[in-house]
Protein backbone atom coordinates (compact mmCIF):
# COMPACT_ATOMS: atom_id res chain seq x y z
CA UNK A 1 0.00 0.00 0.00
CA UNK A 2 1.01 3.36 -0.32
CA UNK A 3 3.64 4.68 1.76
CA UNK A 4 6.06 7.70 1.96
CA UNK A 5 9.41 6.78 1.74
CA UNK A 6 11.83 7.63 4.84
CA UNK A 7 14.32 10.53 4.10
CA UNK A 8 17.36 7.61 4.51
CA UNK A 9 16.01 5.69 1.84
CA UNK A 10 14.91 8.78 -0.90
CA UNK A 11 18.70 9.79 0.00
CA UNK A 12 19.97 6.43 -0.38
CA UNK A 13 18.21 6.57 -4.05
CA UNK A 14 19.70 9.81 -4.88
CA UNK A 15 23.14 8.46 -3.92
CA UNK A 16 22.47 5.10 -6.17
CA UNK A 17 21.31 7.24 -9.01
CA UNK A 18 24.61 9.20 -9.47
CA UNK A 19 27.28 6.52 -8.64
CA UNK A 20 27.75 6.51 -5.35
CA UNK A 21 26.07 3.78 -4.13
CA UNK A 22 26.96 0.42 -6.31
CA UNK A 23 25.66 -2.60 -4.04
CA UNK A 24 23.38 -2.91 -1.22
CA UNK A 25 26.31 -3.36 1.52
CA UNK A 26 27.05 -0.06 0.28
CA UNK A 27 23.80 1.90 1.14
CA UNK A 28 21.45 2.04 4.24
CA UNK A 29 19.06 -0.52 3.27
CA UNK A 30 22.23 -3.09 4.34
CA UNK A 31 22.41 -1.66 8.11
CA UNK A 32 20.26 -2.90 10.73
CA UNK A 33 20.77 -0.21 13.41
CA UNK A 34 19.74 3.43 12.62
CA UNK A 35 23.40 4.20 14.33
CA UNK A 36 25.30 2.77 11.56
CA UNK A 37 22.75 4.24 9.10
CA UNK A 38 24.00 7.48 10.74
CA UNK A 39 27.56 7.07 10.56
CA UNK A 40 27.05 6.15 7.08
CA UNK A 41 25.61 9.17 6.78
CA UNK A 42 27.50 11.37 8.12
CA UNK A 43 30.70 11.27 10.61
CA UNK A 44 33.43 13.18 11.52
CA UNK A 45 36.89 11.77 12.02
CA UNK A 46 39.79 14.37 12.80
CA UNK A 47 37.93 17.04 11.77
CA UNK A 48 37.59 15.44 8.61
CA UNK A 49 33.90 15.27 7.50
CA UNK A 50 33.21 11.64 5.54
CA UNK A 51 30.35 9.54 4.67
CA UNK A 52 27.31 9.89 2.00
CA UNK A 53 26.36 13.27 2.82
CA UNK A 54 29.92 15.14 2.14
CA UNK A 55 30.52 12.87 -1.12
CA UNK A 56 27.13 13.12 -2.15
CA UNK A 57 28.07 17.51 -2.10
CA UNK A 58 31.25 17.06 -3.59
CA UNK A 59 29.61 15.51 -6.25
CA UNK A 60 26.93 17.82 -6.55
CA UNK A 61 29.19 21.00 -6.39
CA UNK A 62 32.93 19.92 -6.24
CA UNK A 63 34.79 22.58 -3.75
CA UNK A 64 32.01 25.27 -3.87
CA UNK A 65 31.78 25.12 -0.22
CA UNK A 66 29.38 27.75 0.27
CA UNK A 67 27.09 25.89 -2.44
CA UNK A 68 27.62 22.83 -0.54
CA UNK A 69 26.47 24.53 2.31
CA UNK A 70 23.28 25.89 0.61
CA UNK A 71 22.48 22.66 -0.47
CA UNK A 72 23.05 20.96 3.16
CA UNK A 73 20.87 22.93 4.49
CA UNK A 74 18.38 22.23 1.90
CA UNK A 75 18.76 18.69 2.48
CA UNK A 76 18.39 19.33 6.47
CA UNK A 77 14.96 20.98 5.50
CA UNK A 78 14.14 18.34 3.08
CA UNK A 79 14.58 15.93 5.96
CA UNK A 80 11.91 17.54 8.25
CA UNK A 81 9.49 17.95 5.63
CA UNK A 82 9.62 13.82 5.13
CA UNK A 83 9.38 13.39 9.14
CA UNK A 84 6.06 15.40 9.01
CA UNK A 85 4.46 13.81 5.78
CA UNK A 86 5.49 10.58 7.58
CA UNK A 87 4.05 11.50 10.80
CA UNK A 88 0.53 11.06 8.88
CA UNK A 89 -1.39 8.14 8.04
CA UNK A 90 -2.39 7.38 4.59
CA UNK A 91 -4.66 4.68 4.56
CA UNK A 92 -5.61 3.44 0.98
CA UNK A 93 -6.28 0.28 -1.24
CA UNK A 94 -3.67 1.74 -3.86
CA UNK A 95 -0.24 -0.25 -3.95
CA UNK A 96 3.08 1.03 -3.11
CA UNK A 97 4.45 1.61 -6.45
CA UNK A 98 1.04 3.58 -7.52
CA UNK A 99 2.27 5.80 -4.16
CA UNK A 100 5.66 5.96 -5.30
CA UNK A 101 5.07 6.67 -8.53
CA UNK A 102 2.22 9.99 -7.53
CA UNK A 103 4.85 10.69 -4.93
CA UNK A 104 7.59 11.61 -7.46
CA UNK A 105 5.19 13.50 -9.72
CA UNK A 106 3.51 15.72 -7.25
CA UNK A 107 6.01 16.63 -4.56
CA UNK A 108 10.15 15.21 -5.86
CA UNK A 109 9.95 16.43 -9.33
CA UNK A 110 8.53 19.45 -8.55
CA UNK A 111 10.60 20.79 -5.41
CA UNK A 112 13.45 19.64 -8.08
CA UNK A 113 12.31 21.89 -10.59
CA UNK A 114 11.84 25.28 -8.13
CA UNK A 115 15.57 23.83 -6.64
CA UNK A 116 17.48 24.33 -9.89
CA UNK A 117 15.16 27.20 -11.02
CA UNK A 118 16.48 29.03 -7.80
CA UNK A 119 20.20 27.84 -8.37
CA UNK A 120 20.57 28.84 -11.99
CA UNK A 121 22.32 31.63 -12.14
CA UNK A 122 25.00 30.23 -9.08
CA UNK A 123 26.11 27.01 -11.01
CA UNK A 124 29.68 26.86 -12.55
CA UNK A 125 30.22 24.75 -15.59
CA UNK A 126 32.89 22.61 -13.24
CA UNK A 127 29.70 21.35 -11.15
CA UNK A 128 27.42 18.54 -12.10
CA UNK A 129 24.64 20.44 -10.68
CA UNK A 130 25.21 23.27 -13.77
CA UNK A 131 24.34 20.09 -15.91
CA UNK A 132 21.73 18.19 -14.19
CA UNK A 133 20.11 21.59 -15.09
CA UNK A 134 20.93 22.06 -18.55
CA UNK A 135 19.84 18.21 -19.58
CA UNK A 136 17.10 18.51 -17.96
CA UNK A 137 15.73 22.60 -18.96
CA UNK A 138 17.40 23.04 -22.30
CA UNK A 139 19.02 20.48 -23.84
CA UNK A 140 17.51 19.00 -27.06
CA UNK A 141 16.83 15.25 -26.16
CA UNK A 142 13.54 14.48 -24.07
CA UNK A 143 14.66 11.43 -22.92
CA UNK A 144 18.54 10.58 -21.33
CA UNK A 145 19.43 7.68 -22.68
CA UNK A 146 22.71 6.79 -24.17
CA UNK A 147 22.48 8.65 -27.32
CA UNK A 148 21.86 11.41 -25.44
CA UNK A 149 24.72 10.94 -23.19
CA UNK A 150 27.04 10.76 -26.17
CA UNK A 151 26.12 13.86 -27.50
CA UNK A 152 25.86 16.47 -25.14
CA UNK A 153 29.35 15.00 -23.69
CA UNK A 154 30.62 15.38 -27.24
CA UNK A 155 28.85 18.61 -27.75
CA UNK A 156 31.20 19.98 -25.13
CA UNK A 157 34.23 19.40 -26.38
CA UNK A 158 35.83 22.00 -28.90
CA UNK A 159 36.45 20.77 -32.68
CA UNK A 160 39.89 21.73 -32.58
CA UNK A 161 40.35 18.81 -30.18
CA UNK A 162 41.51 15.48 -31.17
CA UNK A 163 40.83 12.94 -28.91
CA UNK A 164 40.23 9.48 -30.58
CA UNK A 165 40.88 7.23 -27.63
CA UNK A 166 38.29 9.45 -25.41
CA UNK A 167 35.85 9.62 -27.85
CA UNK A 168 35.50 5.30 -28.68
CA UNK A 169 35.06 5.13 -25.36
CA UNK A 170 32.63 7.48 -24.79
CA UNK A 171 30.76 5.64 -28.27
CA UNK A 172 31.16 2.80 -25.76
CA UNK A 173 28.07 4.34 -23.32
CA UNK A 174 24.64 1.63 -23.77
CA UNK A 175 21.20 1.71 -22.09
CA UNK A 176 22.01 -1.81 -21.16
CA UNK A 177 24.62 -0.69 -18.50
CA UNK A 178 25.84 2.76 -17.21
CA UNK A 179 29.30 3.72 -16.48
CA UNK A 180 30.72 3.78 -12.69
CA UNK A 181 32.14 7.22 -11.57
CA UNK A 182 35.26 5.64 -10.92
CA UNK A 183 35.02 4.44 -14.88
CA UNK A 184 34.42 7.79 -16.07
CA UNK A 185 37.13 9.43 -13.87
CA UNK A 186 39.76 6.64 -16.10
CA UNK A 187 38.26 8.18 -19.21
CA UNK A 188 38.91 11.63 -17.93
CA UNK A 189 42.30 11.04 -17.07
CA UNK A 190 43.29 9.77 -20.90
CA UNK A 191 41.51 12.53 -21.88
CA UNK A 192 43.69 14.57 -20.06
CA UNK A 193 46.89 12.80 -21.85
CA UNK A 194 45.11 13.20 -25.24
CA UNK A 195 45.13 17.32 -24.69
CA UNK A 196 47.76 17.82 -23.25
CA UNK A 197 49.94 18.45 -25.94
CA UNK A 198 46.96 20.81 -27.62
CA UNK A 199 47.18 24.68 -28.20
CA UNK A 200 44.95 24.85 -24.47
CA UNK A 201 46.86 26.28 -22.04
CA UNK A 202 46.85 24.50 -18.59
CA UNK A 203 44.25 26.20 -17.18
CA UNK A 204 42.14 26.10 -20.58
CA UNK A 205 42.88 22.37 -20.27
CA UNK A 206 41.81 21.51 -16.63
CA UNK A 207 38.62 23.93 -17.00
CA UNK A 208 37.79 21.15 -20.09
CA UNK A 209 38.71 18.38 -18.12
CA UNK A 210 36.78 19.41 -15.22
CA UNK A 211 33.85 20.60 -17.54
CA UNK A 212 33.90 17.38 -19.25
CA UNK A 213 33.85 14.97 -16.26
CA UNK A 214 30.83 16.73 -14.71
CA UNK A 215 29.07 16.61 -17.78
CA UNK A 216 29.54 13.01 -18.32
CA UNK A 217 28.97 12.21 -14.82
CA UNK A 218 25.19 14.10 -15.00
CA UNK A 219 24.34 12.87 -18.09
CA UNK A 220 25.10 9.12 -16.83
CA UNK A 221 22.94 9.58 -13.73
CA UNK A 222 20.06 11.36 -15.15
CA UNK A 223 20.26 8.58 -17.52
CA UNK A 224 20.12 5.68 -14.35
CA UNK A 225 17.22 8.24 -13.02
CA UNK A 226 15.29 8.24 -15.96
CA UNK A 227 15.20 4.39 -16.40
CA UNK A 228 14.54 4.80 -12.30
CA UNK A 229 11.71 6.51 -13.46
CA UNK A 230 10.28 4.54 -16.63
CA UNK A 231 9.87 1.36 -14.29
CA UNK A 232 7.41 3.72 -11.63
CA UNK A 233 5.76 5.92 -13.32
CA UNK A 234 2.09 5.60 -14.10
CA UNK A 235 1.88 7.09 -17.81
CA UNK A 236 4.62 4.86 -19.84
CA UNK A 237 4.48 8.14 -22.45
CA UNK A 238 6.06 10.38 -20.39
CA UNK A 239 9.57 10.88 -19.53
CA UNK A 240 11.37 12.35 -16.61
CA UNK A 241 12.83 15.00 -18.86
CA UNK A 242 9.16 15.90 -20.21
CA UNK A 243 7.43 15.79 -16.44
CA UNK A 244 10.65 17.66 -14.94
CA UNK A 245 9.99 20.23 -17.51
CA UNK A 246 6.24 20.81 -17.26
CA UNK A 247 6.66 21.84 -13.56
CA UNK A 248 10.05 23.55 -14.65
CA UNK A 249 7.73 25.70 -17.04
CA UNK A 250 5.18 26.79 -14.38
CA UNK A 251 8.38 28.23 -12.15
CA UNK A 252 10.32 29.89 -14.95
CA UNK A 253 6.53 31.90 -16.29
CA UNK A 254 6.42 29.52 -19.44
CA UNK A 255 3.06 28.72 -18.00
CA UNK A 256 0.28 30.30 -15.39
CA UNK A 257 1.63 28.15 -12.63
CA UNK A 258 -1.20 26.25 -11.09
CA UNK A 259 -2.42 25.44 -7.60
CA UNK A 260 0.29 22.57 -7.10
CA UNK A 261 2.90 24.40 -8.65
CA UNK A 262 2.34 27.52 -6.58
CA UNK A 263 2.22 25.86 -3.26
CA UNK A 264 5.34 24.35 -4.65
CA UNK A 265 6.89 27.94 -4.97
CA UNK A 266 5.64 28.97 -1.52
CA UNK A 267 7.16 25.58 -0.27
CA UNK A 268 10.38 26.20 -1.20
CA UNK A 269 10.65 30.02 -0.79
CA UNK A 270 8.81 30.32 2.28
CA UNK A 271 10.78 27.09 4.17
CA UNK A 272 13.26 24.90 2.48
CA UNK A 273 15.40 28.45 1.48
CA UNK A 274 14.83 30.08 4.95
CA UNK A 275 15.97 29.50 8.28
CA UNK A 276 12.49 28.40 10.13
CA UNK A 277 13.30 25.31 12.03
CA UNK A 278 9.45 24.21 11.82
CA UNK A 279 7.13 23.69 8.68
CA UNK A 280 4.14 22.08 10.90
CA UNK A 281 1.30 23.44 9.81
CA UNK A 282 2.70 24.95 6.72
CA UNK A 283 -0.22 26.14 4.39
CA UNK A 284 1.65 25.12 1.47
CA UNK A 285 2.52 21.52 2.78
CA UNK A 286 -0.61 21.31 3.67
CA UNK A 287 -2.25 21.70 0.58
CA UNK A 288 0.59 19.33 -1.16
CA UNK A 289 -0.23 16.85 1.43
CA UNK A 290 -4.33 17.43 0.46
CA UNK A 291 -3.63 16.83 -3.38
CA UNK A 292 -0.84 13.65 -2.98
CA UNK A 293 -3.94 12.08 -0.32
CA UNK A 294 -6.62 12.97 -3.00
CA UNK A 295 -4.38 11.14 -6.00
CA UNK A 296 -3.80 8.14 -4.11
CA UNK A 297 -7.54 7.58 -2.59
CA UNK A 298 -6.84 8.09 0.97
CA UNK A 299 -9.51 7.48 3.40
CA UNK A 300 -10.14 9.65 6.27
CA UNK A 301 -9.25 7.43 9.53
CA UNK A 302 -11.62 9.91 11.65
CA UNK A 303 -14.58 9.55 8.92
CA UNK A 304 -14.17 6.09 9.71
CA UNK A 305 -17.57 5.39 11.17
CA UNK A 306 -16.42 1.69 12.54
CA UNK A 307 -13.53 2.84 14.39
CA UNK A 308 -15.10 5.85 15.55
CA UNK A 309 -18.02 4.36 17.43
CA UNK A 310 -15.48 2.29 19.04
CA UNK A 311 -13.21 5.39 20.30
CA UNK A 312 -16.95 6.39 21.47
CA UNK A 313 -16.91 3.01 23.64
CA UNK A 314 -13.98 3.90 25.19
CA UNK A 315 -14.13 6.96 25.89
CA UNK A 316 -17.49 6.66 27.74
CA UNK A 317 -16.81 7.73 31.33
CA UNK A 318 -19.26 4.45 32.93
CA UNK A 319 -17.06 1.73 30.28
CA UNK A 320 -19.71 -0.89 29.23
CA UNK A 321 -17.29 -4.15 28.34
CA UNK A 322 -19.84 -5.77 26.18
CA UNK A 323 -20.98 -2.66 24.03
CA UNK A 324 -17.21 -2.00 23.32
CA UNK A 325 -17.02 -5.96 22.54
CA UNK A 326 -19.46 -5.11 20.06
CA UNK A 327 -17.56 -2.30 18.75
CA UNK A 328 -14.71 -4.02 17.52
CA UNK A 329 -17.07 -6.86 16.55
CA UNK A 330 -18.40 -4.77 14.02
CA UNK A 331 -15.09 -3.06 13.06
CA UNK A 332 -14.19 -6.54 12.63
CA UNK A 333 -17.15 -7.22 10.25
CA UNK A 334 -16.49 -4.52 8.23
CA UNK A 335 -15.10 -4.90 4.52
CA UNK A 336 -12.63 -2.20 5.14
CA UNK A 337 -11.31 -3.82 8.03
CA UNK A 338 -7.81 -5.04 7.12
CA UNK A 339 -7.31 -1.56 6.43
CA UNK A 340 -7.86 -0.01 9.91
CA UNK A 341 -6.96 -2.77 11.52
CA UNK A 342 -3.95 -1.63 12.96
CA UNK A 343 -6.00 0.86 14.54
CA UNK A 344 -8.08 -1.61 15.60
CA UNK A 345 -4.50 -3.12 17.87
CA UNK A 346 -3.24 0.08 18.86
CA UNK A 347 -7.19 0.43 20.47
CA UNK A 348 -6.92 -3.15 22.17
CA UNK A 349 -3.20 -2.12 23.46
CA UNK A 350 -4.75 1.12 25.01
CA UNK A 351 -7.57 -0.44 26.84
CA UNK A 352 -4.84 -3.39 28.46
CA UNK A 353 -2.40 -0.43 29.58
CA UNK A 354 -5.19 1.13 30.99
CA UNK A 355 -6.36 -2.31 33.22
CA UNK A 356 -2.79 -2.38 33.87
CA UNK A 357 -1.86 -5.72 32.16
CA UNK A 358 1.27 -3.94 30.94
CA UNK A 359 2.23 -7.51 29.43
CA UNK A 360 -0.57 -8.05 27.19
CA UNK A 361 -0.07 -3.86 26.28
CA UNK A 362 3.44 -4.80 25.03
CA UNK A 363 1.89 -7.72 22.88
CA UNK A 364 -0.94 -5.38 21.18
CA UNK A 365 1.58 -2.45 20.35
CA UNK A 366 3.75 -5.25 18.66
CA UNK A 367 1.46 -6.35 16.69
CA UNK A 368 0.55 -2.80 15.55
CA UNK A 369 4.37 -2.64 13.67
CA UNK A 370 4.08 -5.01 10.98
CA UNK A 371 1.29 -3.53 9.28
CA UNK A 372 3.77 -0.43 9.13
CA UNK A 373 5.45 -2.74 6.23
CA UNK A 374 2.36 -2.46 4.05
CA UNK A 375 0.68 0.71 4.82
CA UNK A 376 2.24 4.20 6.38
CA UNK A 377 0.53 4.63 9.80
CA UNK A 378 1.97 7.60 10.52
CA UNK A 379 1.80 8.79 14.27
CA UNK A 380 -0.29 5.31 15.54
CA UNK A 381 2.97 3.17 14.45
CA UNK A 382 5.13 6.07 16.15
CA UNK A 383 3.20 5.78 19.26
CA UNK A 384 2.96 2.37 19.06
CA UNK A 385 6.97 1.78 18.88
CA UNK A 386 7.51 4.28 21.95
CA UNK A 387 5.46 2.56 24.08
CA UNK A 388 6.90 -0.91 23.22
CA UNK A 389 10.60 0.24 23.88
CA UNK A 390 9.44 2.02 27.43
CA UNK A 391 7.43 -0.91 28.33
CA UNK A 392 9.92 -3.67 27.05
CA UNK A 393 12.39 -1.53 29.15
CA UNK A 394 9.95 -1.87 32.17
CA UNK A 395 10.33 -5.87 31.90
CA UNK A 396 13.24 -5.09 33.84
CA UNK A 397 15.08 -8.29 31.80
CA UNK A 398 18.13 -8.16 29.49
CA UNK A 399 17.22 -7.59 26.10
CA UNK A 400 19.67 -9.73 23.65
CA UNK A 401 21.75 -6.95 21.41
CA UNK A 402 19.50 -5.34 18.95
CA UNK A 403 16.33 -6.41 20.13
CA UNK A 404 14.58 -2.90 19.69
CA UNK A 405 17.03 -1.93 16.95
CA UNK A 406 13.56 -2.32 14.31
CA UNK A 407 11.58 -0.48 17.27
CA UNK A 408 14.43 2.68 17.63
CA UNK A 409 14.36 2.18 13.98
CA UNK A 410 10.55 2.49 13.05
CA UNK A 411 10.37 5.13 15.97
CA UNK A 412 13.34 7.49 14.44
CA UNK A 413 11.85 7.34 11.04
CA UNK A 414 8.37 7.78 11.79
CA UNK A 415 9.01 10.93 14.02
CA UNK A 416 8.36 14.25 13.17
CA UNK A 417 11.35 16.75 13.89
CA UNK A 418 10.94 19.35 16.33
CA UNK A 419 13.80 21.93 16.89
CA UNK A 420 14.32 21.51 20.71
CA UNK A 421 15.80 24.43 22.58
CA UNK A 422 19.41 21.97 24.77
CA UNK A 423 18.95 23.51 27.95
CA UNK A 424 22.11 23.32 30.05
CA UNK A 425 21.65 22.00 33.14
CA UNK A 426 23.45 22.14 37.01
CA UNK A 427 25.67 19.46 38.59
CA UNK A 428 27.49 19.90 41.92
CA UNK A 429 30.36 21.32 39.67
CA UNK A 430 29.13 23.82 37.59
CA UNK A 431 25.70 25.72 37.11
CA UNK A 432 26.18 25.12 33.30
CA UNK A 433 26.31 22.27 31.40
CA UNK A 434 26.18 21.11 27.77
CA UNK A 435 23.88 18.44 27.35
CA UNK A 436 25.83 15.11 26.29
CA UNK A 437 25.68 14.53 22.70
CA UNK A 438 23.40 10.83 22.92
CA UNK A 439 23.60 8.56 19.73
CA UNK A 440 20.42 8.88 17.77
CA UNK A 441 19.01 5.34 19.05
CA UNK A 442 20.17 5.76 22.35
CA UNK A 443 17.79 9.70 22.35
CA UNK A 444 15.05 7.82 20.96
CA UNK A 445 14.74 5.25 23.60
CA UNK A 446 14.93 8.04 26.43
CA UNK A 447 12.44 9.94 25.01
CA UNK A 448 10.11 7.18 24.12
CA UNK A 449 10.57 6.81 28.01
CA UNK A 450 9.83 10.35 29.04
CA UNK A 451 6.65 10.22 26.67
CA UNK A 452 5.22 7.22 27.97
CA UNK A 453 6.00 8.26 31.50
CA UNK A 454 4.21 12.03 31.12
CA UNK A 455 1.71 10.04 29.25
CA UNK A 456 0.55 7.71 31.76
CA UNK A 457 0.36 10.60 34.81
CA UNK A 458 -1.99 12.16 32.64
CA UNK A 459 -4.05 8.68 32.19
CA UNK A 460 -6.67 8.76 34.93
CA UNK A 461 -8.35 5.57 34.37
CA UNK A 462 -5.20 3.38 35.50
CA UNK A 463 -6.13 1.25 38.35
CA UNK A 464 -2.34 1.38 39.68
CA UNK A 465 0.96 3.25 38.80
CA UNK A 466 2.63 2.66 35.75
CA UNK A 467 5.96 3.84 34.77
CA UNK A 468 9.09 3.31 33.55
CA UNK A 469 11.92 3.81 35.82
CA UNK A 470 15.33 3.11 34.22
CA UNK A 471 16.91 3.98 37.31
CA UNK A 472 15.06 1.88 39.81
CA UNK A 473 18.39 -0.10 40.32
CA UNK A 474 20.02 2.98 41.39
CA UNK A 475 17.37 4.06 44.22
CA UNK A 476 17.95 0.44 45.57
CA UNK A 477 21.25 1.57 45.96
CA UNK A 478 20.51 4.88 47.37
CA UNK A 479 18.28 3.47 49.85
CA UNK A 480 20.82 0.91 51.30
CA UNK A 481 22.54 3.81 51.63
CA UNK A 482 20.06 5.62 53.64
CA UNK A 483 19.42 3.06 55.66
CA UNK A 484 22.89 2.57 56.72
CA UNK A 485 23.01 6.69 57.83
CA UNK A 486 19.50 5.92 59.69
CA UNK A 487 21.11 3.51 61.86
CA UNK A 488 23.29 6.19 63.52
CA UNK A 489 26.74 6.78 60.84
CA UNK A 490 27.55 10.32 60.50
CA UNK A 491 28.53 11.98 57.78
CA UNK A 492 32.15 11.55 57.80
CA UNK A 493 31.74 8.13 56.93
CA UNK A 494 29.67 9.07 53.76
CA UNK A 495 32.29 7.78 51.75
CA UNK A 496 32.63 4.32 53.02
CA UNK A 497 29.08 3.62 53.52
CA UNK A 498 28.72 4.42 49.86
CA UNK A 499 30.84 1.69 48.82
CA UNK A 500 29.33 -0.79 50.98
CA UNK A 501 25.93 0.44 49.32
CA UNK A 502 27.23 0.19 46.13
CA UNK A 503 30.12 -2.61 46.09
CA UNK A 504 33.36 -2.26 43.56
CA UNK A 505 31.66 -3.62 40.46
CA UNK A 506 28.39 -2.04 40.75
CA UNK A 507 30.19 1.24 40.36
CA UNK A 508 31.28 0.37 37.04
CA UNK A 509 28.75 -1.04 35.96
CA UNK A 510 25.85 0.54 34.23
CA UNK A 511 22.66 1.35 35.92
CA UNK A 512 21.31 1.53 32.80
CA UNK A 513 19.91 -0.97 30.79
CA UNK A 514 19.85 0.79 27.45
CA UNK A 515 22.98 2.97 28.06
CA UNK A 516 26.43 2.91 29.53
CA UNK A 517 25.56 5.24 32.91
CA UNK A 518 27.90 4.39 36.02
CA UNK A 519 25.87 5.28 39.43
CA UNK A 520 28.56 8.21 39.46
CA UNK A 521 27.48 9.70 36.21
CA UNK A 522 23.68 9.40 37.39
CA UNK A 523 24.45 10.98 40.72
CA UNK A 524 26.71 14.06 39.33
CA UNK A 525 24.17 14.51 36.23
CA UNK A 526 20.57 13.84 38.23
CA UNK A 527 18.78 17.13 36.83
CA UNK A 528 19.68 15.59 33.11
CA UNK A 529 18.44 12.14 33.95
CA UNK A 530 15.09 13.89 35.67
CA UNK A 531 14.45 16.21 32.89
CA UNK A 532 15.24 13.23 30.44
CA UNK A 533 13.66 10.52 31.59
CA UNK A 534 10.88 11.40 33.76
CA UNK A 535 9.82 14.92 32.42
CA UNK A 536 10.81 16.73 35.25
CA UNK A 537 11.61 16.44 39.08
CA UNK A 538 7.78 15.69 40.27
CA UNK A 539 7.45 12.32 38.71
CA UNK A 540 11.28 11.35 39.28
CA UNK A 541 11.01 12.30 43.25
CA UNK A 542 7.62 10.36 43.18
CA UNK A 543 9.10 7.03 41.60
CA UNK A 544 12.69 7.10 43.29
CA UNK A 545 12.50 8.61 46.71
CA UNK A 546 16.18 7.87 48.10
CA UNK A 547 17.15 9.88 44.78
CA UNK A 548 15.38 12.30 45.84
CA UNK A 549 17.26 11.93 49.76
CA UNK A 550 20.45 12.49 47.53
CA UNK A 551 19.06 15.34 45.80
CA UNK A 552 18.15 16.77 48.92
CA UNK A 553 21.89 16.80 50.48
CA UNK A 554 24.45 19.67 49.86
CA UNK A 555 26.85 19.64 47.78
CA UNK A 556 29.77 19.15 49.84
CA UNK A 557 27.86 16.01 51.01
CA UNK A 558 27.04 14.70 47.22
CA UNK A 559 30.71 15.49 46.29
CA UNK A 560 32.15 12.87 49.16
CA UNK A 561 29.42 10.71 47.74
CA UNK A 562 30.74 11.30 44.09
CA UNK A 563 34.22 10.94 44.99
CA UNK A 564 34.29 7.57 46.74
CA UNK A 565 32.15 6.04 43.88
CA UNK A 566 35.15 6.93 41.27
CA UNK A 567 38.17 9.29 42.62
CA UNK A 568 39.50 9.45 39.03
CA UNK A 569 36.16 10.88 37.28
CA UNK A 570 36.13 13.08 40.38
CA UNK A 571 39.21 14.54 40.32
CA UNK A 572 38.58 15.01 35.92
CA UNK A 573 35.52 16.58 36.53
CA UNK A 574 36.74 19.00 39.22
CA UNK A 575 39.50 20.49 36.83
CA UNK A 576 37.01 20.83 34.03
CA UNK A 577 35.66 24.14 36.15
CA UNK A 578 38.52 25.60 37.54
Amino acid sequence: MVRIPPFSRVFEVLCQGVGLVTAVADGFSGLRSYEAKQKLYFRKIDKVEQGLLPDLLRYLVQDDKALASTLQHYLSQYEHIFSILRSRPIITYQDYATGIARFLDFWVLPQLAVLLHRLSGKLSPQTTLHHFHALLVSHGASDIRASAVKAYVKSLVPATIEAPDFFYALDKVSDKSHKKVSTINAEIEGLRAEISSSKLAAPEQQELLDTVRCAYTAATALSRFSEMYGSVRMDSKVTLVERFRYHYEAFCGRREPDRLATSHIGLFDGFIASGLPDASGNGHLERQFAIFSQQVGARSVEAFEPLYQLVLATEEEYRDPVAIEQAFSKLEQHPDYRLFEAFAWQARAVLALENGETARSLAFYRNVLPYSKKQQLGHVGFYAASYAIALEVMQETPLPHGHQNPLISYRIESEQQVGELRMEFPTVFSPFNQQPEWPAPVQAVFSSIREFNTDMLELARIPREIYCNPLKKLNGFMGEFFSSLASGSDEARFGKLICKAIKGKDRGRSVLSMHTATPYEVLRDEILYAQTLFGGLKLYFRLNPHLRSYHELSDAQKKVILKALSPDRYRHDSQQVR
